[in-house]
């Protein structure tokens, strides 16, 4: 009997933090939703609840990293690009071993530079 009303006590206790969560998690608060979650999961590590929503949050929060990462390997090549353009091979470099440092697995960076020493090398 003591073990029921323990247990109804702690059930009680994870629907609170999961609904308190989920509210959060509607209002993009993803730092205080996981935290709610968090607690929830230390009440029932059974329930996968908890885990499924710490899951997507951490997506969130990668595809958010990934979006602007991408903005900005882009403006800093734009930026390399547009002084290349002009002639201006140093702060084309820059910008370009900008970009390589940004998105190390992209080849047009690496390819733009091999042409500025490729320039410079001929001059």
């Amino acid at each position: 009997m003591i073990r029921e009303g323990k247990n109804s006590e702690l059930t009680e206790e994870y629907r609170k933090l999961i609904a308190r969560g989920d509210e959060e998690l509607t209002k993009k608060n993803y730092s205080v939703a996981k935290f709610y979650y968090q607690k929830a999961k230390g009440l029932d590590t059974s329930e996968k609840y908890a885990d499924k929503q710490l899951d997507k949050i951490e997506e969130f929060i990668n595809s958010k990293k990934n979006q602007k990462l991408e903005a900005e390997y882009k403006k800093v090549v734009t930026q390399a690009d547009e002084a290349y353009d002009k002639g201006n091979y140093s702060v084309a470099r820059f910008y370009y071993r900008k970009a390589k440092n940004l998105k190390s697995n992209e080849s047009y960076p690496k390819e733009r530079l091999k042409l500025i020493q490729e320039n410079q090398s001929n001059k």
